[in-house]
C-alpha cells in the first residue's frame, strides 16, 4: 500500500535535515506556521506549484521528488538560474555596473527584514512567471 503522506514526511525531513523549524520556514516561504503544519500532516492535497518549487529550492531537492513522484533523492538545481548568478567579486561588481536597476534595489533592500526579503522574491518570481 503506498505511503499516503510521502510529501509530508518528505518535507518534514527535509525541513528538519536543513534545521528550520515551521514558522522559519514558513517565514523563508511568507506562510504561517499552520500552513506548514497541515503540509506535513497530510492536509492539504492541493499545493500551489510555486510553493512547491520554491520548497525545493530551499531544501535543493528535485519538486517531484518532494511531492513523492521520484524514489531516490535527487539534488535539484536549475541550470538557467545557476548560469546567470556571477561567481566572484569581480563579476558580480561587473553585473551591478551593467545594470544600475540592480544596485537602487540592492541598496533599498538593505534595511529589510528576511520576511520582507523573502516577499519581495516572491513578488519577483510571480513577475517573471515562475
Amino acid at each position: 500500500m503506498p505511503d499516503e503522506n510521502i510529501m509530508g514526511k518528505r518535507i518534514k525531513e527535509c525541513r528538519e535535515q536543513a534545521g528550520l523549524t515551521q514558522e522559519e520556514l514558513g517565514n523563508k516561504l511568507g506562510l504561517q506556521r499552520a500552513a506548514i503544519n497541515k503540509y506535513e500532516k497530510g492536509h492539504v492535497e492541493n499545493m500551489k506549484r510555486a510553493t512547491v518549487k520554491r520548497m525545493a529550492d530551499i531544501f535543493d531537492v528535485s519538486p517531484s521528488w518532494l511531492m513523492g513522484f521520484d524514489e531516490e533523492y535527487q539534488e535539484y538545481q536549475e541550470e538557467d538560474e545557476e548560469d546567470d548568478i556571477p561567481r566572484t567579486k569581480d563579476a558580480l561588481l561587473e553585473y551591478f555596473h551593467k545594470n544600475p536597476q540592480l544596485k537602487v534595489l540592492f541598496s533599498l533592500s538593505d534595511d529589510l527584514t528576511e520576511e520582507q526579503l523573502n516577499y519581495l522574491i516572491g513578488l519577483a518570481r510571480t513577475m517573471k512567471g515562475e
